[in-house]
């Protein structure tokens, strides 16, 4: 598997392994900008086959062998592999703490990836609602006015006719049947360390609506999940002229090198979702 790696130098004091979201564009040419708020962190990526590290096409170009491989299923074993590869071939020095991100698609693994990673510190969300993939994508064609189109998507997952090879909305017929059915909130809200999520107020992939639910459920985690949603952010923490992605990345960071949850970062009350207005010396 093609990865994107940070060297680890004198200074990198704890470990990331990102793992990025949907699509087919590999992160080396953006990785320096788009990490630059980790900057203690040795950072690896681990990319989906048929993927180039450095290629950045666009969602139109990714080929008839990246859509045939694109499975939540498949991506997951693959990973999985790759960070038991990696932290045998390249264990973290004494005392550096590790931990997991994902990116949108990439969150929904994360559950799954911990067995992998003994010892893992947090796991961090962006772009992700914390439900499963079914519930979240409800919500979001109920917002774009399209409540039918869930049930069209079941009715065509559930037909054992249909061949996984098919396509519907730019995917194959396996890759709906994977997300359909796949759980991400119940292994997250049993997961017994600390649980971190940023969404953007505008975030146009996925609803915070769907945020809110999975903080309403996970209301007993008490100060082991954070949840933070920046003002005016889209899908990527991103607002014109600004870049709250680096003021998230901050944040997490000052949490694992302090290994506590900063005051910036405190967990929400259920249903009360009130956007993050970051601090004007952090934009």
């Amino acid at each position: 598997m093609a990865y994107v790696v940070r060297p680890a130098l004198e200074e990198r004091r704890y470990r990331v392994y990102f793992i990025p979201g949907s699509g087919c564009r590999g992160l080396a040419p953006i990785a320096a900008s788009y990490f630059a708020g980790l900057r203690a962190a040795e950072v690896i990526v681990p990319h989906k086959r048929h993927v180039d590290p450095h290629a950045w096409p666009g969602p139109q170009d990714c080929g008839q062998a990246f859509v045939a491989y694109d499975d939540l299923a498949a991506w997951g074993r693959d990973a999985q592999a790759f960070l038991q590869w990696h932290m045998q071939r390249h264990p973290p020095t004494a005392g550096q703490p590790v931990i997991l991100v994902g990116s949108s698609e990439g969150a929904e693994l994360l559950p799954l990836l911990v067995r992998a990673v003994p010892g893992v510190e947090r796991l961090v969300l962006v772009g992700s609602t914390g439900l499963d993939p079914s519930d979240a994508l409800r919500l979001q064609a109920l917002r774009q006015g399209a409540p039918g189109f869930v049930d069209q998507l079941s009715a065509l997952t559930n037909d054992s006719s249909v061949p996984d090879g098919r396509l519907f909305a730019g995917r194959s017929v396996g890759y709906w049947r994977r997300l359909m059915s796949w759980s991400l909130a119940e292994p997250l809200l049993h997961w017994d360390r600390p649980v971190w999520m940023a969404m953007g107020q505008l975030d146009e992939q996925v609803p915070v609506a769907a945020l809110t639910q999975f903080v309403r459920r996970a209301k007993d985690r008490g100060r082991s999940l954070c949840v933070a949603v920046f003002e005016g952010a889209d899908h990527g923490l991103q607002r014109p002229g600004h870049d709250d992605l680096q003021i998230w990345w901050r944040w997490v960071e000052t949490a694992i090198l302090s290994a506590t949850d900063p005051p910036t970062c405190a967990p929400l009350s259920a249903g009360d979702l009130r956007p993050v207005s970051p601090r004007p010396q952090s934009q």
